[in-house]
Formats: structure tokens, sequence, C-alpha cells
């Protein structure tokens, strides 16, 4: 056994996400068992890339019980638990821009051009999706499907209706103010059944990826997306569960794993400097940490540090 292999060498973050169920507040279980391939995860782990300034933050405080004239302390306890995290998205895309922000992330859908609006004005009229769609194969009317182009992003999602709290299928994009006046498109505008269009074939398009909240539901359309746009001051927390990855040099490996992340920063960007004149502006993103229940013991936690040692290396 060689020490040295205990002196890890890790390179560069990398950075995982995956719905937290809203109804129930459940994140995503990581498991450091299982084996995770970084280049592809296995569902419903989305890779966001490569992160910079991953910084974790323990705000966590222990108290002490004391007694006798001296005030000699005699047990620990935790009196706050309390965990952030900050780092900056290298990369710029749909899930991205959302865990980043402090509130909806929405679609910009194709306009018709007669009302215009910041969030993005009317749209064009969804094309229904037909029996037997699946989360990579959006089945349509052929007639509708030169409309379409190989490229172009789509967002396949059913139609608001009065009565609907949590708005999109699988994965809830945002919640329902009980005053507000929604359109038929109001799902499709938060939904993160969002794809991109692979090919056009005789009876549909196929995506590049799984929609994220899987096949379509019944009575789902489909509408083009041109644009995303998140908007500072609204009600909508984004909450997701985060795996941290460092990639190792040396052959062990560090994940950070945190069941629940709310964003705790209004949105923000941060500049860097790639060579002389040219900068790139990446996401700033901050989260705190929620609780959640561990299955083994019952405990709540907040995150977790695991460490996957390399072959042959020494337990301690």
């Amino acid at each position: 056994m060689e020490r040295a292999g205990m002196q890890e060498y890790f390179g560069q973050v990398r950075a995982f996400f995956a719905p937290v169920n809203r109804t129930t507040e459940t994140g995503m279980v990581f498991d450091p068992a299982a084996a995770f391939d970084l280049n592809n995860p296995p569902a419903p782990w989305v890779s966001l890339g490569l992160v910079r300034n991953f910084k974790r933050i323990a705000k966590s405080t222990v108290e002490a019980v004391r007694t006798g004239p001296a005030g000699i302390a005699q047990v620990q306890f935790r009196k706050l638990v309390d965990a952030r995290v900050s780092l900056d998205f290298c990369e710029w895309g749909k899930l991205q821009m959302a865990v980043a922000a402090s509130s909806q992330h929405m679609n910009v859908l194709e306009s018709d051009g007669t009302q215009p609006r910041a969030s993005g004005g009317t749209a064009k009229s969804g094309q229904p999706v037909l029996a037997g769609s699946s989360a990579t194969q959006i089945l349509m009317d052929p007639s509708a499907l030169g409309n379409y182009s190989v490229g172009e992003l789509v967002v396949v999602d059913v139609d608001y209706a009065a009565g609907i709290t949590n708005l999109g299928t699988g994965i809830t994009g945002g919640v329902t103010e009980s005053s507000a006046q929604l359109d038929c498109d109001a799902v499709r505008r938060v939904s993160y059944n969002v794809g991109c269009v692979a090919a056009v074939t005789a009876n549909g398009l196929q995506l590049d990826a799984p929609l994220l909240g899987g096949a379509p539901a019944n009575g789902a359309r489909v509408q083009k997306v041109v644009a995303f746009v998140d908007r500072e001051g609204a009600s909508f927390f984004q909450e997701w569960s985060a795996l941290f990855a460092l990639e190792e040099v040396s052959g062990g490996r560090v994940y950070f794993h945190y069941p629940r992340l709310q964003a705790a920063a209004p949105a923000e960007e941060t500049v860097a400097t790639l060579a002389n004149g040219l900068n790139t502006t990446m996401l700033h993103a901050e989260f705190a940490a929620m609780a959640a229940k561990d299955a083994n013991d019952g405990e709540s936690v907040v995150s977790y540090r695991s460490y996957v040692p390399a072959s042959k290396t020494p337990a301690y």
C-alpha cells in the first residue's frame, strides 16, 4: 500500500442537478457506492458542465451545556444547522440559468407579433402531440412538420387549465397565484420539457435528448422556444438536488451531495478574463441547503461529502 495515494490532486469541478419532488419535498438520492459516469450521468441527473469559484460555506453552530461554578462544558449540541454553496457556471443554458435564478425561469415562445411583453408576447398556437410519443420522439400531424427545422428548440407540455397550481409536467417550473390571469400557454412558458430538434422525420420530431419531465402527457402541445428569460422579484423559489464532483487526477474522487438546494441570492453574473482582451461572462449562483432525511437512521441532514479512494489506497 502506498500512502502517496492518499495525497489527492483534483482538477476541475463538475456540476450535476436533478429535480426535487416539490409535493413531498424529497430530493434525489446519490449513492456513492453506485458507479457514476461523469460523461454520461444516470437519469435523472443532468450535467451542467464545469463550474468555477466553487465554495462550500458551513454556518452551523455548536453550543455546550455547562454546569458547576466554573461553567465546565458537559455536553455539546447543534444550535443551528446552515450550509451554503456558491459557484459560477461556465456555460449558459436553460437549466444553468434556471437554477442560478432566484425565481421563475421562463421559455420565450415564438410570438405571433400581436402583443409584445417582457417575458414573451402572445404565442403562436401550439401543435397537438399525438398518442405514442416518447420523451425523445414527438409524434405530430405530418402537415405541421414543415414549420420545424433541425436545431430549433421546442417545448412540449399541456395547456393551462383553471385549478392547476403546480405548472409543468414531471418537474414544477412555477406555482400559480390565486389572482393570476393566465393564458393557455402558461404551463409551457415555465415547463422544463424543452429539447432541441435533432431530426424532422416523416411523422414527428426527434429530439437530441430526452425531455426532463418524461414522455408528453395527454393533451400536450408543441411550441417553438426562441429564448429563455428569468425575472428578479417573482415569488417562486428554484429547488434542485445537486452533486458536485471533483475530477480526479491522482485516482480518487470526491463528491459533494446536496439533496435539496434552493436559490438564495438574486441572479448575477461574473466576468472572468480568459486571455488578454478576451473575457467570459459566467452565471453566478448561491444556494441554501434544505433539510433531508437519511433513510439509514432517520437523521436530518443538509449535505454529504463522499470520498471514493483509488485502488490500493490505505484506509488511513
